[in-house]
């Protein structure tokens, strides 16, 4: 077998759930992006999909698992809703940074949140394939200035 495409797997945590997911809309795109990095640092922990961030948590049960945002890694394309985001995880969380970026077809899949549900900001959902490295395709940003 390729190794490449042995590599592009999904995480088994997505397979046998009730919902098809990625959903089929998901594609291969590259769309300039911000994440919130909650750890202060341009890095792998700073990049864990939503449903791995509540399951190590223990509060899975405060997840929708029948929303399939909740298996992706949540994004924003416009710097406005990053600042927003930033300025929330500021008082949850030590020293969140923001991040800059693009969604690597080589890491996974994406889809505009609002392609899928009404939605008012601009949310990327990025479905991660096992063993990415999405977090090398990010430098740090000053989302704070205008």
């Amino acid at each position: 077998m390729n190794k490449n495409l042995a590599e592009k797997v999904f995480p088994a945590y997505m397979k046998n759930l009730d919902i098809i997911c990625p959903p089929v809309e998901a594609k291969k795109e590259k769309i300039e992006v911000y994440r919130i990095c909650k750890t202060g640092k341009i890095e792998e922990r700073s990049f864990l999909p939503t449903y791995i961030e509540y399951e190590e948590k223990g509060t899975l049960t405060f997840l929708d698992l029948n929303d399939v945002g909740a298996y992706s890694l949540s994004c924003y394309e416009k710097k406005r809703d990053a600042r927003n985001k930033l300025i929330f995880f500021t008082k949850k969380t030590p020293k969140p940074i923001a991040a800059v970026g693009i969604t690597s077809p080589d890491c996974g899949v994406v889809m505009r949140t609002k392609e899928r549900k009404r939605t008012r900001d601009s949310h990327v959902d990025w479905w991660l394939y096992e063993n990415s490295t999405p977090w090398k395709y990010f430098r740090e940003a000053n989302v704070l200035l205008r």
